[in-house]
């Protein structure tokens, strides 16, 4: 048996950007109104300062070397991180199915805060055929090539990074306190001195 066309789901466990983060997050939260209860969900502007650039150039070279592992030729690229902002889902805040579009190639998320009973990441089967005729799974609770979705439990510190392709979600938030995390969007772009090879013809 060969399996193709894997959709891959990077976590590590990074506890030394904790302080820096968890405090221009808090900061920069704290400036938002209060969510109201249709959408309690609160989102920041540009989280880039200098508290937040050995994260930034971490991250960077984390998805450039991702990419070059998934047999991207990343000789001719640089990576660089484009977008940063920080999110609180208070309770029952949610985040609907989504990805990420406008040229970003690797997305993650880095957790501040997260209570027991609090959302958790939803990434789903980027596999629309797949979908279509999709039949019941005999258990729900494995992930196996049958699943159309999978969820991970996340802790301070915790960093998840995935192609921006992939769909992904938060599931309602069902404690009382806020769920925080930092969400960000990696780009690449043509590296000096090299020229950038034709991209494949689709047929």
């Amino acid at each position: 048996m060969a399996e193709h066309f894997a959709s891959n789901v990077y976590v590590y466990q990074q506890p030394e950007f904790l302080p820096a983060l968890k405090e221009i997050a808090t900061k920069e939260l704290w400036k938002l109104k209060v969510a109201d209860k249709m959408y309690p969900v609160l989102q920041t502007g540009s989280l880039f300062d200098d508290a937040t650039q050995e994260f930034s150039n971490y991250v960077a070279q984390l998805s450039w070397n991702i990419l070059n592992e998934q047999g991207y030729n990343m000789d001719y690229y640089n990576t660089w991180l484009d977008e940063m902002w920080a999110q609180q889902l208070n309770m029952h805040g949610q985040h609907v199915e989504h990805i990420h579009s406008l040229g970003a190639q690797i997305s993650g998320f880095y957790f501040i805060e997260t209570p027991e009973k609090s959302s958790r990441p939803v990434f789903h089967d980027p596999n629309h055929s797949k979908r279509q005729i999709q039949l019941p799974e005999r258990d729900e609770t494995k992930i196996t090539p049958a699943s159309i979705a999978v969820n991970y439990e996340v802790s301070p510190g915790t960093l998840i990074l995935f192609n921006s392709w992939l769909p992904h979600s938060f599931a309602p938030n069902a404690s009382s306190k806020p769920f925080k995390f930092v969400h960000f969007n990696v780009k690449v772009h043509s590296a000096h001195n090299h020229e950038v090879p034709p991209a494949a013809e689709v047929i």
